[in-house]
């Protein structure tokens, strides 16, 4: 590939930042201002609690829980969100593309094991390459609902809860994109009720693995699926949607531990809504 002549960013949007109007319109606000230093990739979650909601929809009709059938209908929860978003960047005039994985340039091509699907990557970096790269260089900015796979036989596939964060990180290796920034309601990672300005994934790995003071469960910061794909000289950042540069602030997310071996707290800060915020898991 070409050197590049702008940074490359995936921008993940959290569901928690996409659950109303309002918040969609100041999404769409920031990706206009990234857009015009950078090239953009921009994967988001379903808007609020719409996956929860599909999923006890689906067990009220009492289909047997996974399988294709679930997958069809669970995309749709990123597919709205995406579609509003794209509303929001036409009416801003920002030159974008919604990528659906009906089109040929859909780029996450998985197994079929249905629920929890794998990329598979020699499809995902082809297509990356061949019709994902020219795009970015024309300068559009391309969106891309998460979660979302499609077989080599063109069916629907999920690849789990919260894999709106693999499809970030999967994308940002086969792009060979700069920074991974995953847009949240909170203002970074909390280790022990305050923000950390930088993490080594190692560490970051065993805080999803076990949990750990101010989080409630396991990959509840990011999918551990996720942190497979990710890769030095990428970097990732977690960030909320309140600031008013994306790649600056939040907590940096180095690929390896030496890189990120001293952590220091930002002692004293608090979030905007105040107080202390459990980062809960968005797809």
């Amino acid at each position: 590939m070409a050197p590049k002549s702008k940074r490359r960013l995936v921008m993940k949007i959290g569901g928690k930042s996409l659950s109303s109007g309002e918040l969609i319109k100041n999404a769409a606000e920031i990706i206009a201002r990234e857009s015009v230093a950078n090239e953009i990739i921009v994967v988001v979650s379903a808007p609020g609690n719409t996956t929860s909601s599909l999923v006890g929809m689906l067990e009220g009709v009492g289909n047997p829980a996974g399988g294709q059938g679930w997958d069809r209908v669970l995309s749709y929860g990123e597919m709205i969100s995406a579609s509003l978003l794209a509303v929001g960047l036409n009416n801003l005039g920002v030159r974008f593309i919604l990528i659906e994985p009906s089109s040929e340039m859909w780029p996450v091509i998985t197994d079929d094991r249905f629920g929890n699907a794998n990329p598979l990557e020699e499809n995902v970096g082809e297509i990356c390459k061949e019709r994902i790269e020219p795009l970015l260089k024309e300068g559009f900015v391309l969106i891309v609902p998460g979660f979302i796979g499609k077989t080599t036989d063109g069916r629907i596939s999920t690849m789990g809860r919260g894999s709106s964060d693999l499809t970030a990180f999967l994308l940002a290796k086969h792009t060979l994109a700069d920074e991974v920034i995953k847009i949240s309601d909170v203002d970074g990672i909390y280790i022990d009720g305050r923000i950390v300005p930088e993490i080594s994934a190692d560490k970051l790995r065993e805080i999803c693995s076990n949990g750990g003071p101010g989080y409630e469960r396991p990959n509840s910061i990011i999918q551990l699926k996720a942190l497979d794909y990710f890769r030095a000289p990428l970097i990732a950042r977690v960030v909320s949607y309140r600031e008013k540069e994306m790649c600056k602030g939040g907590t940096v997310i180095r690929p390896d531990e030496a890189q990120a071996a001293r952590i220091i707290y930002r002692k004293g800060r608090k979030t905007r809504a105040g107080g202390d915020v459990t980062l809960i898991s968005e797809k």
